[in-house]
């Protein structure tokens, strides 16, 4: 889901994310920033993002990104497949959002 948000999601809505973030993330860590998945990174390490916290991206979703509804109807689609879905009995089993990332697509994501 991470990946194809990042994909889905241009280098103006990048710029958009990232300043919508500046309160929580550096503008030193900012500058590093190149994707959306880098960003996903950076708010999972601040704990506003994990696998059973997506609030914060959604809020980012819905503002920076001119109302698409497709990114919230993949954020939603998520959401739904997790609920119905055993899931780890903590966060500490499961995966962070780097480790997600480089499963589904096989590449490193700078952090």
């Amino acid at each position: 889901m991470l990946v194809h948000l990042s994909n889905a999601t241009g280098s103006a809505e990048l710029e958009a994310m990232k300043f919508f973030c500046r309160s929580h993330i550096p503008p030193a860590i900012q500058e590093e920033i190149e994707s959306a998945l880098q960003l996903w990174a950076a708010l999972e390490e601040r704990d506003l993002l994990s696998l059973d916290n997506t609030q914060f991206l959604r809020d980012i979703l819905s503002t920076c990104t001119g109302g698409r509804k497709d990114l919230i109807l993949t954020l939603d689609k998520f959401e739904e497949e997790r609920t119905l879905h055993s899931r780890p009995s903590s966060l500490q089993d499961s995966p962070g959002v780097i480790e997600l990332a480089q499963s589904f697509c096989n590449v490193a994501v700078k952090s």
